[in-house]
């Protein structure tokens, strides 16, 4: 039921915005946390901006999870990056992903399947192995990146290469097909299958 309303909306071709929506790290304040984590996370987001900052009319948007202790964190490297960098806190995410030519998040995080729903290409940057050996990253239905000097050319493929984001939004729908049913109905499905239980 959670992504019915992705499922119903109206798939919007947009240009211009990359956005960045972070995720909640609780694993850096875990016991097998480590400092090494912690900064592969921070270059990874520099980098994204780096590189998003060279591109011509593009401009990079960051939509921070909503974890209040993360919030801050994040809200504090952006400023430092940058200042005028955009930061969502509040919003329609269907319509702030509708609004994206490309979305950008942390390992394979779930608004990487809503953007997957709304055919956005979808990149997810992986601080932990686990996330690189997961069904979406073998099924090829976002782009998985581990390495920092890998992000600039997924970018650029998506942006530049026709046939690169084609296939990649075709493995995604293909996923979407696969794992996901009742779609935008699932609300539906399961009030009647509680009913006649």
């Amino acid at each position: 039921p959670r992504h019915d309303k992705f499922f119903q909306a109206k798939k919007i071709n947009s240009k211009g915005m990359i956005l960045l929506a972070t995720t909640g790290v609780p694993e850096f304040f875990a016991a097998t946390s480590t400092t090494n984590d912690y900064l592969k996370f921070n270059n990874f987001i520099r980098e994204v901006y780096r590189v998003v900052k060279n591109l011509k009319d593009k401009k990079l948007v960051i939509k921070p999870h909503p974890q209040p202790d993360f919030v801050n964190n994040i809200i504090d490297l952006i400023k430092e990056i940058d200042p005028q960098i955009e930061i969502v806190l509040d919003t329609d995410l269907v319509e702030l992903i509708n609004s994206c030519e490309l979305l950008i998040t942390f390992k394979n995080s779930t608004i990487a399947l809503e953007s997957m729903i709304l055919d956005k290409p979808t990149i997810s940057l992986q601080t932990d192995k686990w996330a690189e050996e997961s069904e979406i990253v073998r099924k090829h239905g976002l782009v998985s990146i581990s390495k920092l000097e890998d992000i600039e050319p997924a970018i650029h493929s998506i942006l530049k290469d026709d046939e690169f984001k084609i296939n990649l939004l075709k493995n995604s729908e293909k996923f979407i097909q696969k794992y996901y049913t009742n779609r935008g109905r699932a609300s539906i499905f399961l009030a009647q299958f509680l009913e006649n239980f």
